[in-house]
């Protein structure tokens, strides 16, 4: 999708969430976006932009995350991933976040409080509301998140900058198990470019941070088309373009 749970794409994703019992979150996008602001933006200007920004991802990401719990009370576990691009490691919680504790978890300053969640289980009655406890975060080894790949039937990746290295195992096992079906891919905005062959951004007009994508589908998306938000540089030797409105959802 193009802006997540909001306008057509709500009915979409809510039919394609049905069956769906154990997914994870991937917040890396925001946190790809949240290392870029503390390690290369000086000016003060361009720090308030990427601030701003960075709260609309949360937002956005707590939109989708409010869809996928609240919505679909059959999902039995969240799992939110974070690996950031400053290298310190996968990290994985079990169950959902509130808003605050999000925007502590993708600060390179901060950290979110610890605290375990019994059994480690999602009482999904309360997702609604986005106050599940914080649990336990652990980091996980390339190996470890092979296996949760393997675990998870649905993998969501939020809105934010991409940055992702699909060779990763976890991204590998993804994008393999996509292809036979046995895993459901949702993204918004950023999620649904990492979807495609090409891995793009309109603060890269150069194109010289692209990287391949997924290639779960033979194309490059843009998402947010006709809008400011529209990358207008987005490389046309990659492959066929699919251009996705705000609101907008393409199944594939």
């Amino acid at each position: 999708t193009s802006s997540g749970s909001k306008g057509a794409a709500v009915s979409a994703m809510k039919k394609a969430l049905e069956g769906q019992q154990h997914a994870i979150i991937s917040i890396d996008p925001i946190c790809h976006h949240a290392d870029m602001m503390a390690e290369g933006i000086q000016n003060p200007r361009d720090r308030m932009e990427f601030k701003v920004e960075l709260e609309s991802y949360i937002d956005g990401a707590m939109e989708d995350l409010a869809l996928i719990a609240g919505v679909v009370d059959k999902v039995k576990l969240v799992r939110v991933r974070r690996s950031p691009a400053s290298g310190h490691g996968v990290e994985v919680h079990d169950g959902l976040l509130s808003k605050d504790m999000l925007s502590q978890w993708v600060s390179p300053e901060s950290n979110v409080p610890v605290r375990t969640l019994g059994d480690n289980s999602l009482d999904m009655r309360h997702a609604p509301t986005m106050h599940a406890p914080a649990v336990r975060s652990r980091k996980l080894d390339h190996l470890e998140m092979a296996k949760l790949a393997m675990w998870c039937d649905t993998i969501f990746v939020t809105g934010g900058k991409p940055n992702f290295d699909v060779e990763e195992p976890f991204w590998k096992v993804i994008a393999e198990r996509f292809k036979t079906g046995e895993v459901l891919y949702m993204g918004r905005s950023c999620g649904s470019i990492l979807a495609g062959v090409w891995q793009h951004a309109k603060a890269d007009p150069e194109n010289l941070a692209g990287r391949p994508g997924l290639g779960l589908i033979d194309a490059v998306i843009v998402p947010h088309a006709g809008t400011a938000g529209e990358n207008p540089n987005v490389p046309k030797d990659k492959g066929q373009l699919i251009r996705l409105a705000e609101g907008d959802s393409y199944k594939f």
